[in-house]
């Protein structure tokens, strides 16, 4: 078992954790059909696209920013 990284900076696993989470939560709605119009199906694929690009995001801070923590956790 991987143990997760600790930050002195930001709790990035949770704060990814959580976005995954989220991010399933809304691939299920759009899968289920919940849109009830373009519009808000438009919406909320804005919505799936900005949260990924966001845990992205968070992946590149860590490996700038935690590289040495990531390597030790993995360890």
């Amino acid at each position: 078992m991987i143990a997760s990284p600790t930050s002195t900076l930001v709790d990035s696993y949770y704060l990814k954790k959580e976005l995954t989470s989220e991010l399933e939560n809304i691939k299920n709605s759009l899968a289920s059909g919940t849109c009830t119009s373009y519009d808000e199906y438009r919406y909320m694929v804005g919505v799936l696209d900005g949260m990924k690009k966001l845990i992205d995001m968070i992946q590149d801070l860590e490996r700038k920013y935690l590289k040495d923590e990531l390597e030790d956790a993995e360890r």
